[in-house]
């Protein structure tokens, strides 16, 4: 998960990322914190499989995004992905005989 401090908004400062653990994060990890105010919050779901071609893993859903004012100070927000923001199903491929 990534904070982004939105500039849309007037903020300004670095972003931070942070991990999802057993459905969980704190955006104070290893120091990475955060800024408040108003933010893009990006969230991105891996299924921790490490392969070759994905070393973090495969996507579970296409990356989620919200607008969020968080505060300065210490707090507790829970964040959720809606349960129906899945991959999109790919069509099959057909053999025209070409």
């Amino acid at each position: 998960m990534t904070f982004i401090p939105d500039t849309s908004q007037g903020n300004t400062g670095p972003a931070a990322s942070v991990k999802i653990k057993n459905g969980e994060y704190d955006s104070d990890w290893e120091g990475a914190g955060h800024v408040g105010g108003p933010h893009v919050v990006k969230i991105t779901g891996l299924d921790g499989q490490s392969s070759p071609e994905f070393p973090t893993g495969l996507p579970l859903f296409p990356e989620y995004e919200l607008k969020l004012d968080l505060p300065k100070e210490d707090s507790l927000k829970d964040l959720e992905v809606p349960a129906n923001w899945v991959m999109p199903r790919l069509a099959p491929v057909r053999d025209h005989g070409v």
